[in-house]
């Protein structure tokens, strides 16, 4: 795996070796900065995995920074759904549309990207990613 064995790399390259309690203050902040934004990550990717059920395409992936402590934290992440039509059954494909609809609209933290292409009335905006399924959703 290309990605993490960047990371891996990184890591190894990392000079630094100290504990926790050695680095200065700015350090110790930017590890917890670091950990809490990994916590809300994860939670905010699994809450899109848990409503996009079946139409989930495996689970979360996430970008990772190395940190002062040479430790990589989550910092973003992503959740692959299918979005194509199911064919031949209008309602089927209506019912796919909604599911995919929660699944972005899952998390409760702050308004996401995901979230922003949707107006106030929930409707599919034109910069929406998602493909034209979700125009059938009234």
């Amino acid at each position: 795996m290309l990605y993490r064995r960047k990371f891996d790399i990184e890591a190894a390259i990392y000079t630094k070796s100290q504990s926790e309690d050695e680095f200065d203050s700015s350090e110790q902040q930017d590890v917890q900065a670091l950990k809490l934004r990994e916590m809300e990550v994860k939670q905010h990717e699994q809450a899109h995995l848990t409503a996009a059920g079946q139409y989930a395409r495996g689970g979360p992936t996430y970008e990772y920074k190395i940190g002062p402590d040479g430790q990589r934290y989550v910092l973003g992440g992503e959740v692959q759904i299918d979005t194509s039509p199911i064919s031949d059954d209008p309602e089927a494909t209506t019912e796919k549309a909604r599911a995919i609809k929660k699944a972005a609209m899952a998390p409760t933290a702050k308004q996401t990207q995901e979230q922003k292409g949707y107006n106030k009335n929930g409707q599919a905006t034109p910069t929406d990613q998602f493909s034209p399924i979700l125009d059938l959703v009234v």
